[in-house]
């Protein structure tokens, strides 16, 4: 990824809430979607990676490896993370 904060910007910009639950407002996260985490501080730049594994669905806890090759757990929440879908067969 580039360390460009604008392309991030923009995704997130352009990105909806990705299949919100009715109930509590919960994001559902689905194996390969890509995730992007907002950075707490302003001197940061957002994170980015592809969900992995569900954990949990409620409360969600996803598996996630970042771009930088890393992985964690994660329970990501509406504001702060933007969960996107991952690409299916009729993208490719």
């Amino acid at each position: 990824m580039a360390a460009d904060g604008s392309a991030c910007a923009a995704a997130i910009a352009l990105a909806s809430e990705y299949e919100e639950a009715a109930e509590g407002g919960q994001m559902k996260a689905h194996v390969g979607d890509r995730i992007v985490v907002e950075s707490e501080r302003a001197d940061q730049s957002s994170r980015a990676g592809v969900i992995e594994q569900v954990l949990r669905d409620d409360p969600a806890r996803v598996l996630v490896r970042w771009e930088d090759g890393h992985t964690s757990i994660l329970a990501p929440s509406a504001g702060v993370a933007t969960i996107m879908p991952g690409k299916t067969e009729a993208d490719e």
